[in-house]
């Protein structure tokens, strides 16, 4: 869903050039905030620490800034790691070792760097860098194309439904937020995860906790309307997380610091 947003803006905006050319910026990092933040809990919840070193140490806590390059460095130590051994299971999403993914991100960086650093060109000027860096960023939605396998759902609960029990989910894919059910035939089935927190699920209905860099927040700064966010930045002077509302790209206040401190003390 967060992709999804960003992409359904961008096209929307293909009668406005200025408008365009920021949202082709929002789109590249709407994929890469994603992919890095999948990594990142993967990281947290279930990679060893003693296998997964990461050298660099602003890559390593990328999340105390808002360096997209430090992320990028990241997810390259993370999947060079993998690829140097026999490791590949390890991920929970193993396809993105075949994706080519971080050059493609890395080729991005200049692009990012002239929109976010530089005063507005002229028209002609904004539509040729459009023309030029388009491709490259729906290369990079093309190789994504694995995501679609996967589910980012909320399970608010678990019912009896004719004598038979039913795992109820809000599915996340899309723009909009679908509802769906499914039968538990077995223990294997039954997912053990807080009912508030969004989980991406795989093919195997395997589930990664994506809590509290991803979650459903209602809050004033949301004008108490449930709105999907993810993490930006720790702020650890200020004990807090900063986050950012997919849907109506503001910044917010996220919760779950004790949480994310918890899971971050891993990190050497």
């Amino acid at each position: 869903m967060p992709i999804a947003m960003s992409y359904r803006r961008f096209v929307d905006s293909k009668f406005n050039t200025y408008e365009q050319i920021l949202r082709l910026r929002d789109l590249f990092e709407s994929a890469s905030f994603f992919i890095y933040n999948v990594v990142l809990a993967d990281y947290l919840r279930n990679l060893e620490s003693s296998k997964y070193i990461v050298k660099d140490a602003g890559a390593r806590r990328a999340f105390n800034g808002y360096s997209m390059s430090k992320r990028i460095g990241f997810l390259e130590e993370i999947l060079n790691i993998v690829q140097s051994g026999e490791n590949g299971d390890d991920l929970f999403i193993p396809e993105i070792l075949k994706s080519d993914i971080v050059s493609k991100l890395n080729s991005l960086g200049e692009f990012r760097n002239y929109i976010s650093h530089t005063a507005a060109a002229t028209e002609s000027r904004q539509k040729k860098l459009i023309d030029k860096y388009q491709p490259i960023v729906e290369d990079i939605l093309e190789s994504l194309d694995f995501l679609a396998t996967y589910r980012l759902v909320r399970i608010p609960q678990f019912k009896f439904k004719d004598g038979k029990l039913v795992r109820t989910m809000e599915v996340y894919t899309g723009v909009v937020p679908t509802p769906d059910e499914f039968l538990i035939e077995n223990d294997n089935e039954y997912i053990r995860a807080d009912a508030d927190h969004l989980i991406l699920l795989d093919q195997d209905d395997q589930f990664l906790d994506l809590f509290p860099i991803y979650q459903l927040l209602a809050s004033d700064e949301t004008h108490d309307e449930t709105h999907m966010c993810f993490l930006k930045q720790r702020k650890a002077e200020q004990k807090k997380l900063t986050g950012e509302s997919v849907q109506g790209a503001f910044e917010v206040s996220l919760d779950g610091y004790d949480v994310f401190e918890e899971l971050q003390n891993k990190i050497k």
